[in-house]
């Protein structure tokens, strides 16, 4: 039985695709298995993979039938065939250093209640690792703090009110090793996402156990306009899927400071101008909101009058 399953779910990263399989069968943990899945893509992708179905890594390949349009629909798929209890999602467009696994495994099993475990990234523009950014500057600019360059071990809900509930400070899944077990819990709450997904599955899966943290950029991410996350999403698929977000939160008892959440979704993530978009019109984000939550739709719309009366 392996230790680690590792999951590449790939549309269209065929420019990118064969350099990340290499870069996981190239670990120096060895004991893992390797699933492929192809969501229908219009590329040279699906030959790619088919040079790899019988490495002796590989133990699942699956071709979709038609795009889903949503990378995590192929999640549930391949947690239903994986064998081993700690998963790793690679996505096709990112990298990893050698020993990515061997130390964020080390430190998945130095506590039975690890529910996931993640490094630093370095944000890269294109092809190789030319890296320019690191994640860890980012948000220790943003939060005006020093948090992410240190190794940390933290309740997963003690996570969520300092700062996971307010943004997705975990920032890609392809840093992450997280328990397969647990994972299997909360598939359901990412259901129907297309864009936000990976956000609402840390918000469920910090409630399960511990996050654990390493400073050390492992993780590859590449910046560029095939990226899922820099298409064009439009309001209609984006903040809809923020409100989701925040409908769930608050219904969560130990989220704490829930009206402030309220006015920082409000402004960050799910605010709408009353006259462009037409907000009420029978597809307008209002009245998708209702949808969700009649009774927080219309706080929303308290919030973003006072906005406008109070401004600053």
């Amino acid at each position: 039985m392996p230790k680690v399953t590792v999951i590449i779910p790939n549309y269209n990263h065929g420019s990118y695709l064969r350099e990340r399989i290499e870069s996981v069968i190239n670990q120096t943990f060895r004991d893992i298995e390797l699933i492929l899945i192809d969501d229908f893509s219009t590329d040279n992708s699906r030959e790619i993979i088919q040079a790899y179905e019988r490495h002796p890594l590989v133990r699942f390949v699956f071709y979709t039938d038609y795009n889903t349009g949503s990378p995590y629909s192929q999640w549930p798929v391949a947690l239903k065939v994986a064998n081993a209890e700690w998963i790793w999602v690679a996505e096709s467009d990112d990298l990893a250093e050698p020993d990515f696994l061997e130390k964020l495994y080390s430190l998945a099993l130095r506590d039975e209640k690890t529910s996931l475990v993640y490094c630093d990234s370095l944000i890269s523009g294109g092809s190789g690792l030319n890296a320019f950014r690191k994640y860890s500057t980012l948000k220790n600019e943003r939060y005006q703090v020093k948090k992410w360059d240190h190794y940390y071990q933290q309740d997963g809900k003690a996570e969520l009110n300092e700062c996971l509930k307010k943004d997705c400070t975990i920032n890609n899944v392809s840093a992450v090793l997280f328990r397969k077990s647990w994972a299997r819990d909360v598939m359901d709450n990412i259901d129907g996402f297309r864009f936000h997904g990976d956000w609402m599955f840390y918000i469920c899966m910090a409630q399960k156990g511990q996050i654990v943290y390493i400073p050390e950029a492992l993780n590859h991410y590449r910046e560029h306009a095939a990226n899922h996350s820099k298409a064009v999403t439009g309001d209609h698929f984006n903040k809809p899927e923020c409100f989701r977000i925040l409908d769930y939160l608050l219904k969560q008892p130990f989220i704490n400071d829930k009206k402030q959440l309220i006015r920082h979704f409000t402004k960050e993530y799910i605010g709408f101008g009353f006259r462009k978009g037409k907000p009420f019109s029978s597809k307008g984000l209002y009245r998708l909101y209702r949808k969700i939550n009649p009774v927080l739709a219309r706080k929303v719309l308290l919030q973003l009058i006072k906005s406008k009366i109070f401004p600053g």
